[in-house]
């Protein structure tokens, strides 16, 4: 059945109100009511359409255990394979959101292993993709993007290459990483509904700007993502973008930014139970509330590290120590445990060593120049300026 087949002209209005508006709570009520009444009549078409309808509506919104008990309950309507594939990937995504990466991780790998090649595994392996990339692991990473390289066809394809930059990103290819990423966004801006790709690149190249220390790119590119997200109506998109912005503001100097602004998306994110999400966020307000005085900017690095290492994140989690350590936010332990969590992302994993061993300079300088020199020799190709010249500093005192 089509969407909207066979239902009241004034429901249809409704729901096609509600789809122009993104208001995607309203429309999951819509069609709840609409599964009500098909199961009550025993419309079984109905009943399969609307329960598919209602977990994309949660998914839009935002509500990923609510997008959970949907999905399931579709799943015990749907009986055709390649739609029960698509639903399990999306319980992946949802899973993910809601910090539980382990068993999106599980469920995933087992997805792929069930497809035959095609269109679904392709889809299937972009998200095992996605799922590792949050886990930190890098060569189980690498092996999935080599194969979603070798089946990607078409327009599957560009999500293949969004992959492929995203593991130069870590390699610290940064140029490469940068082309890919600004090829894929433009690629995406001319496709009709690939809004969300398209914002995912665009942040994905402001993230790589702000890596390099070119905040004003960063923030250009953090605005068109955020256009993006827009066209695609998905707030979870907006609010990363605000951390974003709020990131470069901290880089860049500014101690007007006001971390007041990012307290409605800390509690969107610890509303809706999307873990991840909220140690973003409460990383870049904790920066945020240190510059500007507040006494409490600790609480925010110390609940963002804890929700990242509950989901099983390390990059995150171990990007929020060295943020808070290169801050004064966070100790020396805690930068030592941001170095253990970034290894296999090569960028960050050298600026943290670098930090280290800057902190070891006067307790333990042979230990310190060990460090500054394995930094300095991973830096060394990665066009990362500032943090070349910070190891080389660190190398010339401990050497003295």
């Amino acid at each position: 059945m089509s969407a909207g087949g066979g239902l009241p002209d004034d429901l249809k209005r409704r729901i096609h109100q509600a789809r122009e508006s993104a208001d995607w709570s309203s429309l999951a009520e819509i069609w709840e009511g609409v599964l009500e009444v098909a199961v009550t009549d025993g419309d079984s078409d109905l009943a399969r359409e609307a329960s598919i309808r209602v977990a994309d509506a949660l998914r839009r919104d935002d509500r990923p255990a609510a997008t959970l008990k949907a999905l399931k309950r579709s799943m015990d309507l749907v009986e055709q394979p390649a739609l029960r594939a698509l639903q399990e990937i999306q319980i992946v995504g949802s899973l993910m959101d809601a910090g539980y990466l382990d068993v999106a991780e599980q469920l995933a790998r087992e997805r792929v292993a069930a497809c035959d090649a095609g269109p679904v595994r392709t889809i299937a392996l972009d998200t095992l993709a996605g799922v590792l990339m949050a886990r930190g692991d890098v060569i189980g990473l690498k092996g999935v993007v080599a194969r979603l390289g070798e089946e990607a066809r078409g327009p599957a394809a560009i999500s293949a290459r969004f992959r492929a930059a995203q593991v130069a990103r870590i390699d610290g290819r940064l140029g490469e990483a940068a082309e890919e990423l600004g090829g894929v966004a433009e690629t995406l801006a001319n496709m009709s509904g690939g809004e969300g790709g398209e914002a995912a690149a665009w942040g994905e190249l402001a993230e790589l700007c702000l890596l390099r220390g070119d905040a004003d790119h960063a923030l250009t590119f953090f605005d068109k993502s955020a256009r993006a997200w827009g066209k695609a109506g998905r707030r979870v998109g907006l609010f990363t973008v605000e951390a974003g912005r709020s990131m470069a503001a901290v880089a860049s100097g500014a101690t007007t930014f006001l971390p007041g602004l990012l307290d409605e998306p800390v509690n969107y994110a610890e509303e809706r139970g999307m873990p991840m999400l909220e140690a973003r966020l409460r990383l870049a307000r904790g920066l945020c509330r240190h510059l500007s005085g507040s006494a409490v900017a600790e609480v925010d690095l110390t609940a963002a590290a804890l929700l990242a290492d509950t989901a099983g994140a390390p990059w995150l989690a171990g990007r929020i120590r060295l943020e808070g350590y290169r801050y004064g936010l966070l100790d020396v332990q805690e930068l030592k445990t941001a170095v253990e969590q970034l290894t296999g992302n090569q960028p960050l994993y050298a600026r943290a060593v670098v930090n280290l061993a800057d902190a070891l300079l006067e307790t333990e300088p042979t230990e310190a120049l060990h460090l500054a020199a394995t930094a300095l020799a991973r830096l060394s190709f990665m066009d990362l300026p500032d943090d070349e010249e910070a190891a080389r500093g660190v190398l010339a005192r401990a050497r003295r």
